[in-house]
């Protein structure tokens, strides 16, 4: 019975700790303008990724991580991993000639986030030069809903185009989408604007 009990108790502290598990993204500066990234743990420890997503942090077009929610580019399929249950998503797909595209913008639950797209040339039906990609994802990172709003999000290019998270696209007090128009879109630099969800 004392055996059982300690295991238990052994169970339940191991899980505990699981679920506390803080993961941070490390910034590995490489030659040039390109920066990799790895994934360690609260001690400092690297986490295993699969082959795949370690070949997709190595100058990565985006990057970003949200508790144990790592979204990544694959080819041109952006992805979501769930680094506490390994189990990884498929969050939407890139055409090939866009001009650029963001890194994600979280939500304080950490259940939202949002990319911007940038296709100065309004290919494949979009109705601006910009596209902000909303997603709201369940427990384990599958979307739960996806919405799209064609915008003049503001953004800058240097070899490819970015769009700024923080800066010029965010999520605003209310959970609201808050986004800077595009310099050339408006008078004011720093007129933004919002969109209730």
């Amino acid at each position: 019975m004392k055996s059982a009990i300690i295991i238990l108790l052994i169970s339940i502290i191991s899980l505990s700790l699981n679920a506390q598990m803080a993961y941070k993204l490390v910034e590995k500066p490489d030659e040039g303008s390109c920066f990799n990234y790895d994934i360690e743990d609260e001690k400092g420890k690297l986490i295993k990724l699969p082959k795949h997503i370690r070949e997709s942090l190595l100058c990565p077009y985006s990057v970003g991580l949200n508790g144990n929610f790592l979204t990544y580019v694959d080819g041109l399929k952006v992805k979501l991993y769930n680094l506490k249950t390994k189990e990884d998503h498929q969050l939407f797909t890139l055409y090939e000639d866009i001009d650029g595209f963001s890194f994600p913008a979280w939500s304080k639950s950490g259940k939202e986030v949002m990319f911007v797209i940038i296709n100065q040339q309004m290919k494949h039906d979009y109705k601006s030069m910009c596209r902000i990609i909303y997603l709201k994802l369940n427990d384990n990172g599958s979307i739960e809903s996806k919405r799209k709003f064609d915008r003049a999000v503001n953004f800058d290019c240097g070899s490819v185009c970015s769009s700024m998270p923080g800066t010029d696209f965010m999520f605003d007090e209310k959970g609201n989408i808050k986004f800077k128009i595009h310099w050339s879109q408006s008078e004011d630099e720093e007129k933004f604007e919002t969109i209730e969800l």
